[in-house]
């Protein structure tokens, strides 16, 4: 029986280590083999200097090619092999979700020659006419994300990669066909995601999102927890939503792929790793991250051009092979999640939240505007504090951690009693970046009130100057 027993735990492991494995038909229904190792690239058009036209000929106003898609077609070559396109598809999981986005697209988006008709009596050809079965609204494509997603390592968020990946879908099926909701912040991990993915996405409607905190979790202490909570939340929406789980790399050519692989696995999302992609010349000490960045820390023109072609030639082999995917399948949800999952009906609550009180604390103006200023920001060592009636079983605080030491500190009370000190002087970090707090969990969901003063303490060597809360996460 052991040796039975230990047959099975050593065939488990190995399927647990190949990024497709058998084991997944068991849990939903499994794709058919696709081809991802084709020697195809997704090419930018020869008409790249000409102006854009949607299907009905109109112009479309959309920007010229970027500086990252001029980058990325002369990287084509050098960086975009055959083994890098099938390393870089980590898992392809079951894609019956996304084949059914990109199949209302062709429906809807894509039109069928007909021969002309030059006068009224003659009759419209069929393919003319509107088809009532197909949804010919616009499709919603939302991102989120930290880091590259948000455009580290870029001067313009125009040459990150997800507008990479949106000038695909527009030259794939028209720009006036798309909304596109960019939610990416840049110092934010999962753990704001999983409160905010309802206010900013689920809410406004996406039919596809695409995910990256693969760098940011790297120090969420919770982060398979929180990311499971964000795909959880997008697949059981009343609308459910096709999710592609992206992961970029850091300067150590790491991610947090492990336990987003893990989820990807239990609910049937592809995942596209950058570390993968190179995996083998990596294993051979041939690739270095410096030809990726610019600034040594985050991804550069040529990463975010690298990585964008990646997901490009996924989404484009996927659509070659539509006809493979039975979309009329189903792929249930796990019943049971992974993880505890308490962030489920988590919100986000920033500046736009009205407080009881402001105290000595005003909505956020010049500082941290990597937030869009929505927090808010005190000088007052031992001023009134900030109050807040909110109802809540957990609560976490997001706040801004600075190395320049200026930052002072936050003092935390739930319903009176003293709940946390928040340390804004980031004294050993390397750069500026948001702390996290869970200040409160209780037994079940009830009203609480939330005072938050700045400390008439202070660091060691920190002038103490200034603190800021950046936003109020609750479930």
């Amino acid at each position: 029986m052991k040796k039975i027993l230990s047959i099975l735990l050593c065939a488990a492991l190995l399927a647990s280590l190949s990024g497709c494995s058998w084991i997944e038909g068991i849990f939903y229904p499994s794709s058919p083999k696709l081809d991802f190792g084709s020697n195809e690239t997704v090419e930018t058009p020869d008409t790249q200097y000409e102006p854009l036209y949607d299907y009905n000929g109109n112009r479309i106003s959309d920007a010229p090619l970027t500086q990252i898609e001029l980058r990325a077609k002369t990287l084509q070559s050098e960086h975009l092999t055959p083994e890098r396109i099938e390393g870089g598809t980590l898992y392809a999981g079951n894609l019956i979700r996304l084949a059914r986005v990109l199949k209302r697209c062709e429906a809807a988006f894509v039109k069928e020659e007909t021969a002309p008709y030059y006068s009224s009596e003659d009759s419209a050809p069929a393919s003319s006419r509107p088809d009532p079965t197909v949804d010919y609204s616009p499709v919603t494509v939302g991102f989120c994300g930290s880091k590259a997603m948000a455009g580290d390592g870029v001067e313009y968020m125009k040459d990150a990669y997800p507008f990479a990946i949106r000038r695909w879908f527009a030259d794939s099926y028209g720009s006036d066909n798309f909304n596109f909701l960019f939610r990416g912040v840049s110092e934010a991990d999962s753990r704001y995601g999983a409160h905010d993915v309802g206010r900013n996405l689920i809410n406004d409607g996406a039919d596809i999102v695409f995910i990256d905190y693969a760098v940011a979790d790297m120090k969420n202490p919770d982060a398979k927890e929180t990311f499971e909570v964000i795909v959880r939340r997008l697949l059981t929406a009343e609308k459910p939503i096709a999710v592609v789980i992206l992961c970029t790399m850091d300067a150590s050519c790491n991610s947090d792929y492990a336990n987003e692989l893990e989820i990807a696995r239990a609910y049937g999302c592809p995942v596209i790793s950058m570390r993968h992609a190179v995996a083998q010349e990596l294993s051979e000490g041939k690739f270095y991250f410096s030809s990726m960045t610019d600034d040594g820390f985050n991804l550069g023109l040529n990463g975010h051009a690298f990585f964008g072609e990646l997901v490009k030639n996924f989404l484009e082999n996927v659509r070659r092979q539509l006809d493979k995917i039975n979309t009329d399948a189903d792929i249930p949800v796990p019943a049971t999640a992974l993880t505890q999952c308490r962030y489920m009906n988590g919100w986000l609550f920033t500046n736009y939240k009205r407080p009881v009180s402001f105290g000595s604390f005003a909505r956020l103006g010049l500082h941290y505007d990597v937030f869009g200023r929505n927090g808010w920001e005190s000088s007052a060592p031992g001023g009134a504090p900030l109050v807040f009636e909110i109802e809540a079983q957990y609560i976490t605080l997001m706040y801004w951690r600075v190395v320049d030491r200026t930052g002072g500190r936050i003092e935390v009370f739930v319903d009176g009693e003293h709940a946390a000190t928040l340390e804004c002087d980031y004294i050993d970090g390397g750069e500026d970046c948001a702390g996290y707090a869970t200040v409160y969990v209780g037994d079940e969901y009830a009203p609480h009130t939330i005072e938050i003063q700045m400390s008439a303490n202070k660091n060691n060597g920190s002038t103490g100057e200034r603190v800021c809360l950046l936003a109020i996460m609750t479930a």
